[in-house]
């Protein structure tokens, strides 16, 4: 073993024993000197159930080597390992039971490895997502963390730990359904020892829990102290099973007993399914005395395993609490949900795994935190389950969908197809424009490329050598436009699409490009794209102009339809729909200009929107004169009339400054898709 190889071994082994140490265990041991039975132990540390926990540490590289080796080692030792036990004289009179641990930094367990280490005697691995996990989980809720930890290693509590939870007035319930479950009220710090939460961010795929959030924590405790708050809704606690609960009947009735709860050393955890928050605030006050005297109303449901506690779960915080959207795309990929929504959701969970966005989508199951720069899979998910020609059988022209078949049984094998459609998509494009493909495989680029490939590409293309020449098209439209020439465009043009209004006038806008390429072709590989009329570049500049004008105007005023609109435009688009919605649908062109230079929006709201430090502009004369061009332009092909050279021109210059300007512009409206992570 060379020197940095012994080197790296020493600091991981010192960090294993400092992380053991911060977490409050007791009787730490490890190193060169410290031996059990003749070997050689790099950590060790004293839990409850007198449970001595032995932890082998191994570095190197990421991948590549199994350790079928060394977990065979380390299994092989158990036996001696625990009579050694009586041979430490610090140790004997202690602990007379052990568990094993493998650490790992920089090595991946293969699946092999995996399931060599859940056979007896079982092995339990502590990988970088473990000690992330647990770092993060102690700055939240400190000492009490070890507890969770506790649960994880299947660790018991000593009797005299469950002093507190012996004797509880309760009331056991049976339903309707037959189903039991007890209410009680508990002492909040007691309930901490016994309690576990299954969160996505520590990695297993059946849990379903969000991670804790600690300005909540720090909020709850602020008011646990000061406002002296008490909590009158249940926290919601379920069982795998009902063994370490104990109910002694004191009287009955009509499904109803009164009795007192005991919990003993048998119990393997309660399961938080709902109240993490409330329960985990009292880990953050300071006042003894609160701690000693708080109670707070639990309910504990027997014999629920993790697939019932997840469903439970997902009815709770979809029917009364929102749940953060990654939470619910990730519990879709293995928990009950409609068929579109759980291949949209796998087929985000498997591009993590391929080329293209490997290890980029953020995926609370996967990582503790989300990085920067990571694709939230709410954002891809979402955006496959809206394109639902993905899930049609046959295509346009009645072709058949090379990636859907209908059926459950399909499912997953519906979303690898998916997935690889999309990855090798990336990947053509990765060869055709370097800088268009480092946009698409950004938050916001990704939904316009899926987006875009459903509705257009795949749409009219069927089979993936079509998608190709589309995409083939789409490169060359983009390398010739300049649309993404450096990475500064990239940011600009990021920034002109925060609503589903923007997104779509972008995608209308390449679909455009695209039949652009095709009719310059003279011998094109596919038909053209559907494009509405109302799609088409100069509307496209209408309907975003409209949409900048409302903005504009309604952010200025509450009352912005009757103060900011004119009376002869209002009763003439009143006649043409009922809600002012639908009303402003109607708008003409016209009709804009006139509302921006109306002499109180231009003075209050336009003035400084049009002429600035970073304008475009000159002055009012100059707006109203580019939108006369552009009117001019715009009307000549709407009706179909003959226009000069020189205004056509002026009408195609006047488009691209209003489009350079509109570009510049943030629209935001009802449909933004930008969501509050902080949840």
């Amino acid at each position: 073993m060379t020197e940095n190889v012994k080197s790296r071994a020493a600091s991981f082994e010192t960090y294993v024993k400092e992380f053991l140490s911060k977490m409050g265990f007791n009787d730490i041991n490890g190193g060169q000197e410290f031996r059990i039975s003749g070997k050689q132990i790099d950590a060790a540390f004293g839990s409850s159930d007198r449970t001595y926990v032995i932890v082998s540490c191994v570095t190197g590289s990421k991948g590549g080597r199994s350790l079928e080796g060394k977990i065979n080692e380390l299994k092989g030792w158990e036996p001696s390992l625990t009579d050694g036990l009586t041979e430490v004289d610090s140790l004997k009179k202690r602990y007379d039971k052990i568990k094993l641990v493998l650490a790992t930094k920089g090595p991946v367990l293969t699946e092999r490895d995996k399931n060599l280490c859940n056979s007896d005697p079982k092995v339990f691995v502590w990988d970088q997502q473990f000690f992330d996990y647990y770092n993060a989980l102690y700055e939240k809720i400190g000492k009490y963390a070890k507890y969770e930890l506790q649960r994880e290693l299947e660790i018991k509590l000593d009797d005299d730990e469950l002093n507190g939870l012996k004797n509880i007035p309760g009331i056991k319930v049976t339903d309707n359904l037959g189903e039991q479950y007890y209410i009680a009220s508990v002492n909040p710090i007691e309930l901490l020892k016994i309690t576990y939460v299954a969160r996505r961010e520590r990695g297993d795929k059946n849990f379903y829990q969000r991670m804790i959030n600690d300005n909540k924590l720090k909020k709850i405790a602020y008011s646990l102290g000061k406002e002296k708050l008490s909590f009158y809704n249940n926290i919601i606690l379920a069982s795998g099973d009902s063994s370490g609960i104990e109910f002694n009947e004191i009287e009955s009735a009509n499904g109803i007993t009164l009795g007192k709860i005991k919990f003993n050393a048998n119990l393997k955890a309660l399961w938080i399914v709902d109240g993490q928050h409330r329960l985990y605030g009292y880990a953050k006050v300071k006042d003894d005395k609160i701690l000693q005297e708080a109670k707070i109303p639990v309910t504990i449901i027997l014999n629920k395993k993790e697939k019932d506690q997840a469903n439970i779960f997902i009815s709770i915080n979809t029917n009364q609490t929102k749940l953060p959207e990654d939470y619910k795309w990730d519990l879709y990929t293995i928990y009950d949900a409609k068929e579109q929504e759980k291949i949209s959701a796998l087929a985000a969970k498997r591009l993590n795994e391929l080329d293209n966005l490997k290890n980029k989508v953020y995926i609370p199951s996967l990582s503790v935190k989300k990085n920067r720069g990571m694709i939230p899979i709410s954002k891809i998910a979402r955006t496959i389950y809206e394109q639902k020609t993905i899930f049609h059988g046959n295509l346009n022209g009645n072709k058949p969908n090379p990636i859907y078949r209908k059926g459950e049984e399909n499912i997953e094998n519906n979303a690898n197809k998916l997935a690889s459609l999309i990855d090798r998509s990336l990947s053509r494009v990765k060869s055709g424009n370097a800088q268009l493909y480092k946009f698409f495989v950004d938050s916001t680029g990704i939904q316009i490329f899926i987006i875009l490939l459903s509705d257009y590409l795949l749409n009219f293309g069927g089979s993936e050598n079509a998608v190709g020449y589309y995409i083939e098209y789409l490169c060359e439209y983009v390398s010739k436009n300049g649309i993404f020439a450096d990475d500064s465009k990239i940011k600009e043009k990021e920034k002109t699409l925060n609503s589903r209004e923007e997104k779509k006038l972008f995608i209308d806008e390449l679909a455009y490009g695209i039949n652009k390429e095709i009719q310059q072709d003279p011998s094109p590989k596919v038909p053209l794209l559907y494009v509405k009329e109302a799609d088409t570049p100069v509307n496209v500049i209408e309907r975003k102009l409209r949409e900048f004008v409302k903005k504009s105007i309604s952010e200025s005023d509450p009352n912005w339809y009757q103060q900011r609109v004119p009376n002869d435009i209002r009763l003439n688009l009143e006649k043409k729909a009922k809600s002012v919605e639908d009303q402003w649908e109607f708008i003409d062109l016209g009709s804009i200009i006139k509302i921006i230079e109306q002499t109180q929006n231009w003075n209050q709201i336009f003035e400084k929107k049009f002429i600035n430090e970073n304008s475009l502009f000159r002055d009012k004369d100059q707006v109203l004169n580019v939108f006369s061009q552009f009117k001019i332009y715009r009307d000549s092909i709407s009706h179909n009339r003959d226009i000069s050279g020189l205004d056509k021109k002026y009408g195609e210059l006047a488009m691209e400054h209003l489009k350079e300007f509109l570009n510049l512009q943030v629209i935001n409206d009802d449909g933004s898709e930008e969501e509050d992570e902080s949840n």
